[in-house]
């Protein structure tokens, strides 16, 4: 043993030098994993003094333990706990903290590999040693070792931070059930009770390391998985919710507990006295401030305790008494709160101390409140901590924080370098958005009632918000925009602020809302004062950046304020500013909303303004575009009546005529102005999102058709003129949608037929004209450069059709159908063209094909049908071989080209199947439309261009999947007729999707295979000649779609999915499922996991073999059940952690 010890010391020593680090790190392994080293480790532990060599030991024995925990046998088992332990927790001088820790880790880990062979007196009396040590012991370092060691396993039973050991996930889990139904509470009782009798030892620096041990073992417990046994297992080991992440809920079981009024007493006492000078001196700095930390840490924690602990009808109780109502809840946040929010109070000091770098105090004090508010909300912070509450809060805990808050931010708390100030602004802000989220939230009471006092704190955490927002603003102007924003805007030039600026902005809108009046007021005046600084700076020639970034900001500011994103759905008007404008006109005072808006508005007319224009640069110009479409989605010509100014401001017997005007004249300025030449992302949100605003209300487009600026902006376009042609194909194709969508708003068939007609006649001609010419005359860039605007241009015009104008799309539609064929031909070797013409087809069907009668449908259809068989004459599959030779950058190129090709063809075929949900009929005598057999020549073309390569783009492999599980779904009895090689294509396909990790291929996936199975099972005889190989296929899809429910966690959507695919492979394919079970349970050596499987699969067999032949909705659903209860319980054996 002594040769062994002298060897290991060795390696431990040459390891540190880099000439012998090679061969010490084999000598290392080769002992780690060496049969039975348990004799060699305990000689080390227990006779080297080598830190390195003990370290090593602690390690090799843990892993050996596990791997040869069954040869042990019991003695051996129990033997080598009780070495550990006795090695732990002896008398002699203690091991490294280091050492220790590997220990302690290794104690745990074995203790947990064997818990449940024990039962629960032999599990007692495992855990009562430590328990009772720690509880008694007389030596302080041996009882702080053994709260370290209850730490360790406190630890590793929580499935979360579990480690590894070859177990399966549900003896986790059923060891985590155990530890909390018998000893996690008594653990808790226990230490609670050391670090009360310690913590004035700990003032003084001689509790041998309790309380600090004691205060870890706590924030471990209550970063504990809380869960009813009843839930049983989980579905995965996948992280819980976020709301979960940050809070607690242990349970009514708990309440005596935490709830306590003397519960954490000892803790403020701790926290307290560690922030006086005078006791500062009694321990060492790092002493001090390891306390402080992780008194700090642990308050934070306590923060988050939320659910069923709290009496959920105390309040309700003590009103009806006429007693305080001040709950339990209250008082408890008023214990826990207090104390950490004072760490950062006064808060002008705890910044001062953060700038100097001791910003952990303040740190912990804004993660304190930020983990409480989503708990306790703004009157719950009210009632705890009121005004007048204590020396440190007369104004209360709200002001206190809206001071700290203030304070954060006017240290650049806005800024996104990552520091303290923007991690401390960032916690701070949520924490207001939950404080705050009662009356701010969509459907929020009108008359939600918010503590006194907290309007004025959120005005002046707002007013603070926007000075450091615009002292932000004018920083790093001079700097070059960063890669990844740049990338940021190229991918969505419509997006004037990021994701994380929004954010902010929605967070800071929720708080100014809270005081509207006087926020909107306080926008207002700032963007005042800039306008009229902007023709002066401009007149003398002074650099305008500073005041142009400080609009832009206001810009978004005040529209975020004022009004919401919408996001796809019609924005209605926030409570707080219909509230606003009510009381303003009851009271006879000037509308400060109304005031807002038009200043918002009057940022658009800066192009207008000779004194004003040089100033109006790009970037502030779609800053005042976004905002002005914000606004006007919201207000301008209301379909309900919107009180006072802003009512009359934005209305149709207002000035809301006078407002479209002037929208008009800006943005014909800003699309047509020399001086706005090439500033393309500028260009898309007039055309794509200001313009299309006001086309798609009825009213604002009324109007826009009686404007002299709006006819002239449509006759340009019709005419195509130059300065409207050399805008871009896609702001033309948004121009051209915006466009088309105004003759919703024309009420005479005649004039709005008319109207749709004159606006794109000279484009259709002009295809016509492209299409004729010579192959070489058409090639050149010039020519293909108009042939890609003109096809755009149709793109944005059939995106832009409405029922009003179809028959006149149509109808100029039918002359093209040929023209673009001939293109389609012409440009067969320019990819972007040929992807531009395939997105073109797509929209015309998705558009027509419910409008068309049979004998235009077929021409329709017959014109898609040409064009897929001329793709596969001149298309991607002609020049596929060719992207193997090119070099990585070209290959990844054209890899992305063929995806976009391919998934335009994708739409095209998904788009035809549409013609099914709105078939008019066909005449007698007339041939019918073959809908599935054209999607089926489709994909005949689509499927061999698809490699690996491209499947690794989710969009296409998810337009893919959709499209086949369509398909198998209205059509599964035309899968019987496709040619040998379709077939097997299909079959290839869906087992690749049922592998697949994308959540949106899987369900397309598993609903194809459950049409196709469900189809065979009702009608394909067992006799019939076809049987045997559709059964061959399906137990393929049978035991692909087993491996992904056993091997990967899946929600509980897809497992009902994949449920109602189960049920029929299993009935039509019993003799797989039979073999699958079989394998199953064979794979497992352990007679417990073998019985559980086997009865697993005997009650899936049971539940799908008792199910009628219809599978009607009764019986599909109890299947869910069964089928949900075994993947739960196979996946909770077959997964090893």
């Amino acid at each position: 043993m002594d040769h062994i010890q002298q060897v290991l010391e060795r390696a431990c020593d040459q390891f540190a030098v880099p000439g012998f680090q090679k061969q010490a790190e084999a000598v290392l392994l080769e002992f780690r994993q060496s049969h039975q080293p348990f004799a060699a480790c305990q000689h080390v532990l227990q006779h080297s003094t080598h830190q390195a060599a003990q370290f090593q030991a602690a390690l090799t024995l843990r892993e050996a333990g596990l791997r040869e925990w069954e040869g042990l046998g019991p003695g051996g088992q129990q033997g080598l706990r009780q070495f550990l332990l006795s090695t732990l927790l002896r008398d002699s001088t203690p091991h490294g903290a280091i050492v220790q820790g590997a220990l302690s880790g290794a104690f745990a880990v074995l203790l947990k590999r064997g818990w449940l062979a024990g039962n629960v007196a032999q599990q007692q009396a495992w855990l009562g040693d430590v328990e009772a040590i720690a509880a008694s012991s007389q030596h302080l370092t041996i009882r702080s070792a053994s709260i370290w060691l209850l730490e360790a396993v406190i630890t590793e039973f929580n499935p979360a931070t579990a480690s590894a050991m070859g177990m399966p996930w549900a003896s986790h889990e059923q060891c985590r059930s155990s530890l909390q139904a018998t000893h996690l509470r008594r653990v808790a009782l226990l230490v609670m009770t050391q670090a009360r009798t310690s913590v004035v030892a700990a003032l003084q620096g001689q509790d041998g390391g309790i309380c600090r041990a004691c205060m870890a073992l706590l924030s471990v417990i209550l970063s504990w998985d809380f869960r009813d046994p009843a839930h049983g297992l989980r579905m995965s080991p996948a992280v819980r919710p976020s709301d979960d992440l940050l809070q607690v809920k242990p349970g009514e079981a708990w309440r005596e507990l935490l709830l306590a009024p003397d519960a954490f007493d000892w803790l403020t006492h701790l926290i307290t006295t560690l922030g006086h000078p005078e006791h500062q001196q009694q321990l060492s700095q790092a002493d001090s401030q390891c306390l402080a930390s992780q008194s700090r840490n642990l308050l934070v924690r306590l923060c988050a305790v939320a659910g069923d602990i709290f009496p959920p009808k105390d309040g309700k109780q003590r009103a009806s008494l006429g007693l305080q109502c001040q709950t339990a809840k209250d008082t408890y946040l008023a214990r826990v709160l207090h104390p950490v929010l004072l760490c950062a109070l006064p808060s002008q000091q705890s910044v001062q101390q953060a700038s100097c770098g001791n910003q952990d105090p303040l740190l912990d004090a804004c993660r304190a409140v930020a983990a409480a508010a989503p708990v306790h909300r703004a009157n719950g912070f009210h009632r705890a901590l009121p005004p007048g509450c204590g020396p440190q809060l007369p104004s209360g805990v709200l002001s206190s924080i809206a001071e700290l808050t203030q304070q954060v931010l006017g240290t650049g708390g806005m800024g996104d370098d990552g520091g303290w100030a923007s991690t401390a602004t960032d916690l701070l802000l949520e924490a207001w958005s939950a404080l705050l989220l009662e009356a701010t939230m969509c459907g929020s009471p009108r008359d939600a009632d918010l503590p006194e006092g907290v309007a004025e704190a959120a005005a002046g955490v707002f007013h603070a918000l926007v000075l450091a927002a615009l002292a932000e603003a004018g920083k790093g102007l001079d700097e070059d925009e960063s890669e990844g924003e740049a990338d940021a805007a190229a991918a969505n030039p419509e997006a004037n602020v990021s994701s994380v600026e929004e954010d902010r902005l929605a967070q800071a809108a929720a708080i100014g809302r809270t005081a509207l009046e006087p926020c909107a007021g306080l926008l207002a005046g700032l963007i005042q004062q800039r306008l009229e600084a902007l023709p002066r700076l401009a007149q003398s020639g002074q650099d305008a950046s500073q005041a142009q970034e400080e609009l832009c900001w206001l810009a978004c500011m005040g529209a975020a304020l004022v009004a919401d994103a919408g996001d796809g759905e019609t924005p209605l008007v926030p409570n707080a500013v219909a509230d606003c404008c009510q009381a303003a006109a009851a009271a006879g005072r000037p509308d400060t909303i109304q005031a807002l808006c038009q200043l918002l508005l009057q940022l658009l007319t800066l192009p207008l303004n000779p004194a004003a224009s040089p100033c109006a640069s790009p970037r502030l110009m779609e800053a005042a575009v976004a905002a002005a479409a914000r606004l006007c989605g919201t207000y301008l010509m209301p379909s309900s009546e919107l009180l006072g100014s802003l009512g009359h401001f934005f209305g149709s017997e207002g000035s809301g005529q006078q407002v479209v005007e002037g929208l008009l004249s800006s943005c014909q300025a800003l699309l047509l102005r020399p001086e706005y030449t090439a500033e393309g992302a500028l260009h898309k949100l007039v055309s794509g999102r200001l313009l299309r605003m006001l086309a798609l209300c009825q009213p604002t487009a009324t109007l826009l058709l009686h404007s002299p600026a709006y006819q002239g902006l449509a006759g340009g376009f019709a005419e195509q003129r130059h300065e409207l042609m050399s805008l871009g194909e896609s702001v033309l194709k948004r121009l051209a949608e915006a466009l088309c969508l105004v003759a919703a708003a024309i009420p005479d068939f005649a004039e709005s037929h008319g109207y749709t007609t004159s606006l794109l006649q000279s484009s259709a001609g002009a295809v016509e004209r492209v299409s004729q010419l010579p192959a070489a005359e058409a090639g050149k860039a010039d020519v293909t450069g108009q042939a890609t605007i003109l096809i755009q241009i149709w793109r944005g015009a059939t995106q832009g059709m409405t029922a009003y104008s179809q028959t006149a799309m149509w109808a100029l539609t039918q002359h093209l159908l040929q023209p673009l064929l001939s293109l389609q031909h012409i440009y067969r070797n320019h990819p972007r063209a040929t992807c531009l013409l395939l997105k073109l087809a797509a929209g015309l069907v998705e558009a027509h094909i419910s409008y068309l009668g049979p004998e235009d449908a077929r021409q329709l259809f017959a014109w898609v049908l040409a064009a897929l068989q001329q793709y596969a004459r001149d298309g991607r599959r002609a020049h596929a071989g060719t992207v193997h030779s090119l070099n990585a950058r070209l290959q990844e190129e054209a890899n992305a080209e063929a995806e976009a090709e391919l998934r335009a063809l994708l739409r095209l075929l998904f788009n035809v199947t549409q013609r099914d949900l709105a078939d008019f009929g066909t005449p007698a005598g007339q041939p019918g439309i073959d809908v599935a057999q054209m999607v089926f020549v489709g994909l005949d073309i689509v499927v061999p261009l698809m490699t690996t390569e491209l499947l690794k783009f989710p969009a296409l492999s998810v337009a893919y999947f959709q499209l086949l599980a369509h398909m198998l779904e209205v059509y599964p009895e035309r899968v019987l007729t496709l040619p040998g090689h379709q077939a097997t294509m299909l079959m290839n396909t869906l087992r690749f999707g049922l592998s697949s990790m994308s959540q949106d291929v899987l369900q397309a996936s598993l609903e194809a295979t459950a049409a196709l199975a469900r189809f065979h099972q009702l009608h394909t005889p067992p006799s019939s000649s076809t049987s045997a190989g559709a059964r061959a296929a399906l137990s393929t899809l049978l035991w692909a779609l087993m491996q992904r429910m056993l091997e990967e966690p899946s929600g509980g959507d897809l497992v009902e999915l994949a449920a109602d695919a189960a049920l029929p492979l299993i009935l039509f394919c019993p003799e797989a499922f039979q073999t699958l079970g079989h394998d199953l349970v064979s794979s497992r050596n352990d007679k417990a996991t073998e019985s559980q499987l086997t009865a697993s699969l005997m009650a899936l067999s049971s539940s799908s073999t008792a199910i009628s032949s219809n599978m009607d909705r009764p019986s599909r659903k109890a299947f869910r059940l069964s089928f949900s209860d075994f993947i739960l319980v196979a996946r909770s054996i077959l997964q090893m952690r």
